[in-house]
């Protein structure tokens, strides 16, 4: 029961799902070496992921089939650059945070 979308609603759907996660990709650009960097890449990813979802109902119409393979590469690109991040975020050792300082600071006189 209710509506279906046609190809072309997928299509168009799908596009802007790609085109958000390019924008979300460039961002990333944009804060390369802050936190916000990795949070950028799974918002890229995710849109990515549910781009190739729509664009796989629709192979056959338009663009589509060339576009699975545009996002998929793009995909690959954001998941390895997130598994770097990752990776490199574990081997470093945890800066203090705030907290951690006043404490230092204070003693435990704060308590």
């Amino acid at each position: 029961l209710g509506y279906r979308p046609g190809n072309r609603e997928l299509v168009q759907l799908a596009d802007g799902y790609r085109r958000r996660a390019s924008r979300m990709q460039n961002q990333a650009d944009t804060v390369r070496g802050l936190a916000q960097e990795s949070e950028c890449l799974q918002k890229a990813a995710d849109d990515y992921r549910r781009s190739l979802d729509l664009y796989a109902k629709a192979i056959g119409f338009g663009e589509a089939g060339t576009y699975v393979k545009q996002v998929q590469k793009q995909l690959d690109a954001v998941t390895a650059r997130l598994e770097r991040l990752n990776k490199d975020s574990a081997s470093k050792s945890p800066e203090p945070g705030l907290g951690a300082i006043l404490r230092s600071i204070l003693g435990s006189k704060g308590r």
